[in-house]
């Protein structure tokens, strides 16, 4: 049984109090037909008031739910994927993929067309083996048939993980919303420079963000090339002026955040880095954060890069003069492993080589930026989130001084450009910079190195005498 549908919120561009921009076109989607549970009243979403959906269901009462509840109880066949009107654009709200239906549309929608994704962005299961079992390879011609479509699809699959985890998940959301918009819009594949034109366009109106609409055009062209259609004829100059149109529209003065000086790394250790005695390991989260970004700025890394570094034996050496510390993967390295030397300082003042070694000492395995739960108390096995990080790296800042309002501007980020800029002021080779910091090219140091007021000041005078 399922509902009728309730009157579509026409020219809505933000929900009711709670709301966000945009999400009028997610309203749309979720005033279909609602099952939440077998034997439950089936009933109309009406209204969203984040972070719940308001539900009016047919038996006269009324309900709440969650986006990850109602996502698995909506109405939605794979013939709504065609649906103009269920379309929506931001995913934040709901994720149509958790909707049961959405994914067939999705893939029909695709096979009409002979087009190729990555078969683990289509599906949660395997159903590779089980397809090539079932083929006929008794004859040469089975079995040449059998192995060339292995062949495709472990290509497809490679396509999928052939660019930084991070890049290809923005993309893979970024194709399933174009993707999406041309089959609602009844378009072909692949699409013609007019139609991703005005499907650019229509992100422009709708999101009015200069990285989205980008990122849609990254991804209509990393489509293109996992299928080998001519980017250059999809994507073509008038496809590209919602682009550089937003661009110009959105305009504006970058503001860098700060590169975190080695003076405030110093006294983060000097501060944090305390072992307790009267208290567990498990409580230890002033040494742990301490040691977290004093790492974070020794080995230029990421927060990305910090997520893998660990005590465990196969990736953590101590020597008598430094430590070696394998980072398992970084953004901009293809390598199966990074290794990088933190040196002990010649001076025998307390450093980041003695912070990890005491680390080693104490926890002997699991990650060194180890997530601190609401009680702090800290659990080795899974790193620290992005947001808790800088959370707490704006946190020690205060501690050693900084004012909230300057602490603040200081990201997960920081600790890479202020050890980038630590090795501009040492003199240090730009190639062995670039090594330690798992990229290819000086320019590198360009886009990370912080120049404060004297350098600044050196490098006017030094322009000339007037």
């Amino acid at each position: 049984m399922q509902a009728q549908r309730a009157p579509r919120l026409a020219g809505r561009r933000k929900a009711a109090s709670g709301g966000r921009p945009g999400c009028a076109p997610a309203a749309r989607l979720v005033e279909g037909g609602l099952r939440p549970r077998p034997a439950a009243p089936v009933g109309t979403v009406v209204a969203w008031h984040n972070p719940h959906f308001s539900v009016q269901f047919d038996d006269g009462g009324v309900g709440k739910l969650r986006k990850h509840d109602l996502e698995d109880a909506l109405v939605f066949s794979p013939e709504s994927f065609f649906d103009p009107a269920l379309f929506f654009f931001d995913f934040a709200i709901m994720n149509p993929l958790r909707v049961p239906g959405w994914m067939i549309g999705f893939r029909s929608y695709l096979e009409h067309f002979g087009v190729d994704m990555p078969p683990q962005w289509l599906t949660d299961d395997d159903h590779t083996s089980e397809e090539l079992a079932s083929q006929d390879v008794g004859s040469p011609a089975g079995f040449r048939d059998a192995v060339l479509k292995r062949s495709k699809s472990v290509l497809l699959e490679l396509a999928g993980d052939a660019k930084a985890p991070r890049t290809l998940e923005n993309l893979k959301h970024a194709i399933y919303k174009a993707v999406w918009w041309f089959a609602a819009m009844d378009l072909e594949l692949p699409p013609t420079p007019v139609s991703v034109a005005q499907y650019l366009a229509y992100l422009s109106e709708a999101v009015d963000s200069v990285g989205s609409v980008t990122q849609a055009t990254q991804a209509i062209g990393f489509l293109a090339d996992v299928n080998r259609w001519d980017r250059g004829k999809v994507i073509d100059k008038h496809a590209l002026i919602p682009v550089e149109a937003m661009k110009r529209r959105h305009t504006h003065v970058i503001h860098k955040a700060p590169g975190l000086p080695s003076e405030a790394v110093v006294a983060i250790l000097e501060k944090l880095c305390v072992v307790r005695s009267d208290l567990p390991w498990q409580r230890q989260w002033h040494f742990v954060l301490g040691t977290a970004i004093g790492a974070a700025a020794k080995l230029l890394a990421r927060h990305d890069d910090m997520a893998v570094v660990t005590y465990d034996d196969d990736s953590f050496r101590v020597y008598d003069t430094h430590i070696e510390v394998l980072l398992r993967k970084r953004k901009t390295h293809t390598k199966n492993g990074h290794w990088i030397t933190v040196a002990k300082q010649p001076s025998g003042a307390f450093c980041v080589y003695d912070a990890l070694l005491r680390g080693k000492q104490i926890f002997r395995g699991g990650f060194v930026m180890p997530d601190i739960d609401d009680d702090f108390c800290i659990h080795r096995d899974r790193p620290m989130p992005y947001a808790k990080y800088v959370k707490f790296l704006r946190w020690a800042l205060e501690m050693i001084g900084y004012t909230k309002e300057l602490a603040q501007t200081f990201t997960a980020h920081s600790a890479r450009s202020g050890g980038a800029t630590g090795m501009v002021h040492a003199g240090l080779d730009p190639v062995l910079g670039c090594a330690i910091a798992g990229v290819k090219s000086i320019d590198w140091f360009i886009g990370y190195m912080r120049a404060d007021l004297s350098d600044k000041i050196r490098a006017s005078l030094a322009i000339g005498p007037f």
